[in-house]
This record gives C-alpha cells, structure tokens and sequence, in this order.
C-alpha cells in the first residue's frame, strides 16, 4: 500500500509565511521584491487558503505564469525555488493529470508543450540545490510529497488497467529516487501482467532490497517478497530436474521462509515453501510443515488446509494430504470441496474403508457429476481388493452400479468456486449437456450452514444448452450463515 496522509499535504507550507520564511531564513532567499516573485508568493498564499478546486488551479496558474514570463525580471535561483513549489502545488490538486501540456499549467510560453509535472518539479528543485546545497532538506521534502502523489496515482492507474500509464509514472518517479521501493514493485507489477517475468524478478528484487532501508515499506517488502517466491517456484516447476532447478527451489523457498518471519500463519506460503523444498529433495522438511499445519488445524480456516492438503496430493505425499484434509473435514463436514478432496487423498493412501462415507456425502451434496461416481468405484474397488473376503460380492456389485451411474449420466454439473462483490456473494458453476439434443434445467439449491442446517432455498433456470454443448449458472447465497450447499436437477 503506497502511503500518503493529509497531514503531509497539509504540512507543505507552498509559499505561506511560516514555512516559507523558514526555507528562505536556512539558505537566505529573500524576496528580491520583484513583481515576479510578489505575484508568485501571493497566488501560492491564495491557493493554501482555499479547497476549491477550480480556484486551486486557478492560483497555480497565476504563479507559473507570473514564473515563466520571458520579461520575467526576479533572481534566477528563487524563481526556480518558486517554481518547484508551485509545480508541486499543482500535482496535489485533486485528480490533477501530471503529463500534461505547459499551456494547461498556466505557462507563458510553449503553450502545446508536453510537461511532465513532478520532473519539471524536479529539474526546478536540482537548479536551487545546486546554488544552494543548504537547500537539500527543503528540496527532498517538496520531492517526497510529489513522489507520493505519483505514486498513488500510478496505483490508481494499476487498479484501472492502465499499465502502460502506471509504469510510466513509475519509471519518472525512480528517476527522481531511484531507491524508491513502491516505484519498483509497481513496475514488478506492470511486468507480472506483461508476462516479462525476468523484468518482474528484477524490479521486484529492487523493492525488496530498498524497501528493507525504511520501516515504512515493511509491507511493502513482505508483499514483494511474496512475488518473488511465486516468481520463482514457477520458474522451478518449468525446469527439468537438475542443478538448475533445485537452486531455482532453494531461492523460491527462502523468499518464501523470509515472507513468512512476517506473516507465520500464511498457509498459503507455507504450502509454496513445501512445494519449492519437494522441488528441491529436502523431503523431511516438506514432511514437518505439513505436519505442524495437520498438528494445529485451529490456526488455519478451511480453504487454507484445503490448499495445503491438495498441494501435498499433487507432491504426492498422501499421508501428510489425508491429516490434513481431515482437519478441514472436521472443520467443514458439509463442504462439497472438503469432501472431494478428501475422498482423493483417502484413494491415493488406500484408506478405501474411510474413503466410502465421505465419498457418499460428496455424491449426496454433488449428485450430478459422473466423476463423483467414478471416485466412488475407486473406493469400492479398494475394498475388492484389501476389505473383508465375505463382503467381496457387495463390493464388487457396487462397484459396477457406481460405474453404470457415471456411464448413463446425461449432464454433468460442476462448480468454480463462491465469487463476491461487496457483500453479495454468488456460487458460480457450470452444467453440460452430454447428449445430442439440446435440453434446459432447473437446479435446486439447499443452502446448508456449517452444521448442515438448511437457511436457504434457490431454484436456478439454466436456458437450452446446445447438444454436446456447456452454459454457466449462478446461485445467490444470501444468508450469511450458508457456507454449503446441496442440489437437485430437473432437466
């Protein structure tokens, strides 16, 4: 988060008396009594004394004109003292565009010129320093206050999809500071988007380095450091096992051990550092993370323990998966996604006596989707295979029931995940007609609680989905209190 507080555009004294006299007193600029320097003065006075926006620009305008005039007759060194000051007055005006033309900044000359405020600030700001180097203090505060602006501007500009536009602000602010540490994780940022990930591994190494310099960007290094540990974890992932990729996994694993000094209890990070340590053969250490996260589930919520228990499926560590996965069940014994994921952990580590009834609970939420079925045949294959010798035949009977219900299944039903918008929140799925004719459904939705309770009941249309064709549908969740949900087709 880039910081900016009123009290420090409050505090920017631009030409009032206090702050002014001071700044002159410390490298003796007296007015010289010109009218440039007069008119100058008393429009910036003017403009402090006034929220208006209107009359804001109007008051720069009357000073960077009186400051560009080309009869202007006032001492070389104060005017361009003026001039920073007023430049800078300019970008702190609400919704002010910092490339703009000099003609818009009230300039007496080159009205069509392109001007980019905050560097023009600038420029003015390194004459006076270098006449007057006692002026340094004064000047690096009027440049931090630009350089705050630009910077929550080129957010903004992120935020609205202007890349191009917030990397460019970014660029002229490392111009000015180059150590500035928001300007190079805003440019991290602006790459990551490009898929120029080595400029993104380089600007956000910059962050980090300069951000460690200043307490004030601690947030700023623990998110970079973040980026940089998925940055290169995906580098890993892409690499053919050798030297190359465990020393890639190494480095991933150490911004991820780094980000999480700050932030111990980001299950998230936690489960890339066990992925980068697996890519890297230090199997006992993937082995005591999971282990801590399955030994204190009350730490992490569900979706965390879900995310750490499938990323120990994909590594293939099924056990440490099962752990925690139960954990996530006890927490959510009616969630659609817990019990999935746990029947497939349950499958890979041949725990098929308790795979059945967490993969029946799936199927009693999920009806409508063949692959729940065909989950189910696993388990019961299981038992063929290691279960008790007299229940053999059952098993294997349902074993082909399970699996003659997948085959004769006409649609399939699958689901993306709870989006939100503000405080409304929607369960986004998608349902696919597996025939060769088209055909439209209803879905009925039960909204569950965490107990399994019902709050809730929404009934769904989904129009003519085409032959072989899929159409996406979204149930509102409007009670608070439903975090489950169980359904019903008509077609």
């Amino acid at each position: 988060m880039i910081r900016q507080g009123t009290a420090v555009m409050l505090a920017l004294a631009l030409g009032a008396a206090t702050a002014d006299a001071q700044n002159r007193a410390a490298c003796d600029f007296n007015s010289d009594g010109s009218a440039t320097i007069n008119t100058a003065s008393s429009a910036i006075g003017q403009f402090n004394a006034t929220t208006d926006r209107a009359e804001q620009i109007k008051h720069v305008q009357t000073a960077l004109k009186a400051l560009t005039a080309p009869d202007a007759r006032s001492d070389t060194t104060l005017r361009q003292y003026m001039l920073g000051q007023a430049l800078v007055a300019y970008s702190m005006i609400e919704e002010a565009p910092l490339i703009t033309t000099q003609g818009e900044l009230g300039y007496a000359t080159d009205p069509d010129r392109e001007i980019n405020v905050i560097l023009a600030a600038d420029s003015a700001l390194d004459r006076v320093v270098a006449a007057k180097p006692c002026a340094e203090e004064q000047a690096a505060q009027f440049r931090q206050i630009g350089l705050a602006r630009v910077m929550n501007v080129a957010v903004n500009e992120i935020n609205a999809g202007n890349m191009a536009a917030a990397g460019s602000l970014a660029e002229a602010a490392i111009a000015i500071d180059p150590e500035l540490a928001p300007a190079y994780q805003i440019l991290g940022n602006v790459a990551v988007n490009e898929r120029d990930y080595d400029k993104a591994f380089v600007s956000f190494e910059k962050a980090a380095e300069y951000a460690a310099k200043d307490e004030v960007y601690a947030d700023i290094r623990d998110a970079v450091l973040l980026n940089l540990a998925v940055l290169a974890q995906n580098q890993a992932e892409s690499m053919p096992p050798g030297a190359e990729q465990t020393a890639m996994a190494n480095k991933a694993a150490g911004y991820f051990r780094e980000h999480l000094e700050n932030a111990p209890d980001d299950a998230t990070a936690r489960t890339g550092l066990a992925r980068s340590l697996q890519l890297a053969g230090d199997t006992a250490a993937v082995a005591g993370i999971y282990a801590e996260m399955a030994g204190n589930p009350d730490r992490y919520d569900t979706s965390q323990l879900i995310d750490a228990g499938v990323s120990a499926i994909n590594d293939s560590r099924y056990e440490e998966a099962v752990k925690l996965l139960e954990g996530a069940y006890r927490k959510a014994p009616y969630s659609r996604d817990v019990a999935f994921a746990l029947s497939i952990a349950y499958s890979h580590n041949s725990q098929f006596q308790e795979m059945l009834p967490v993969t029946h609970r799936l199927i009693e939420l999920d009806p409508s989707n063949p692959d729940n079925y065909m989950i189910l045949s696993q388990g019961y294959q299981g038992m063929v295979e290691t279960g008790d010798r007299n229940q053999q035949r059952a098993y294997g009977d349902s074993l082909i029931r399970a699996q003659q219900t997948a085959a004769r299944m006409t649609t399939k039903v699958t689901f993306r995940g709870i989006a939100t918008d503000g405080s409304a929140r929607s369960l986004e799925g998608d349902i696919e007609n597996l025939t060769e004719a088209p055909k439209a459904y209803t879905l009925n939705f039960q909204l569950l609680d965490n107990e399994g309770n019902v709050v809730g009941n929404e009934q769904v249309s989904v129009p003519e989905v085409a032959a072989m064709g899929s159409s996406t549908f979204s149930v509102p969740m409007r009670n608070p209190a439903a975090v489950a949900y169980k359904y019903t087709l008509v077609e």
